[in-house]
């Protein structure tokens, strides 16, 4: 296929994709009924902070997560259980896609709207500036990148770029915006439902609730899996192995969560995350995003790392320029 016709084929799938959205309102609206239904959501505590400030916490919360983990990527359990707090950042190189998804996230919500700037087109033009980041992007997020193909997936992609979707002022925002950033990708349920509960869990760490209240709205939507916050955390950390495909979001997910709904700082929530082994940048980055809201307070060694990426990394040094 030449070209030419390569650009018009893309061309044809983002426009039937901007068909589709008029018949997806219907559908935005009940997962909006659906993740926002339970009680206690109705009562929090106004945030004080900006929509920017927010955002450039859990962008750095999300960053420093994935540049910690993206040595231990496909690493066995064996292989991270006995990491300590002074190995975080020591074989470090950069961050991944993780991060770089996120940037993208994070502009489209900045940008002005009436500028058309969309998900599917942003992550579409991060991915061809950004073509070889470590450990590369998903093959099913290339298709779609370069063929328009839309895949039925649940992978944990969906998540790991949604944060700076929680960082809207109301709930009902933040689900609408987290739809919207995984449905272009993730079109199967879980992989919508794992941005959707990963952006509620950071916009609840912005508004006051209580560890125990998040891990709480995660279990709900994650009932029975072996990694969801209600089970026993010395029970996840005795699995020898990955309980599950590690690369989905009924894994990733709620592992993520239960990593933060058991963690005493934010580097001990990313730490946990990592020791998991397997997927380990992406469960740091998800868990990394959720605990930079809820603790907004860093280690001079992560404070220094942040400051090492942002400058010597192609897409690194665009983290601190997002929102002025």
């Amino acid at each position: 296929m030449n070209k030419a016709c390569l650009i018009k084929r893309i061309k044809n799938r983002i426009e039937n994709s901007s068909k589709r959205k008029v018949s997806s309102l219907n559908e935005t609206d009940n997962y909006v009924q659906r993740f926002s239904s339970l009680p206690y959501l109705q009562s929090h505590v106004p945030c004080e902070l900006s929509f920017k400030e927010r955002c450039k916490i859990v962008l750095k919360g999300c960053a420093l997560g994935d540049y910690a983990g993206q040595p231990y990527e496909a690493a066995s359990w064996l292989e991270c259980k006995y990491l300590k707090m002074k190995d975080l950042y020591q074989k470090s190189k950069d961050c991944t896609d993780d991060t770089i998804l996120t940037c993208a996230t994070a502009e489209v919500l900045l940008s002005d709207l009436n500028t058309g700037r969309c998900f599917d087109k942003v992550y579409r033009e991060y991915a061809m500036a950004y073509p070889s980041p470590l450990g590369g992007y998903g093959p099913k997020f290339l298709a779609w990148v370069y063929t328009g193909a839309a895949p039925n997936s649940c992978g944990n992609g969906s998540a790991m770029r949604v944060g700076p979707c929680g960082c809207l002022d109301s709930i009902e925002d933040v689900i609408k915006s987290a739809y919207e950033s995984a449905v272009c990708t993730h079109r199967h349920p879980e992989g919508i439902k794992g941005a959707i509960v990963t952006a509620v869990c950071i916009w609840m760490a912005f508004h006051g609730y209580s560890k125990k209240d998040i891990g709480n709205y995660c279990a709900f939507y994650y009932q029975g899996y072996p990694y969801s916050p209600a089970n026993s955390f010395e029970k996840m950390l005795s699995y020898k192995e990955v309980q599950g495909n590690p690369a989905i979001c009924q894994t990733t997910v709620p592992m993520a969560v239960s990593c933060f709904v058991n963690s005493d700082s934010y580097e001990d929530c990313i730490l946990k995350a990592i020791q998991f082994g397997w997927d380990t940048d992406t469960q740091a980055a998800i868990a990394g995003s959720i605990a930079a809201a809820y603790y907004r307070n860093f280690s001079d060694e992560s404070n220094k790392a942040y400051q090492q990426f942002t400058t010597q990394g192609d897409y690194g040094a665009k983290l601190p320029s997002l929102g002025e």
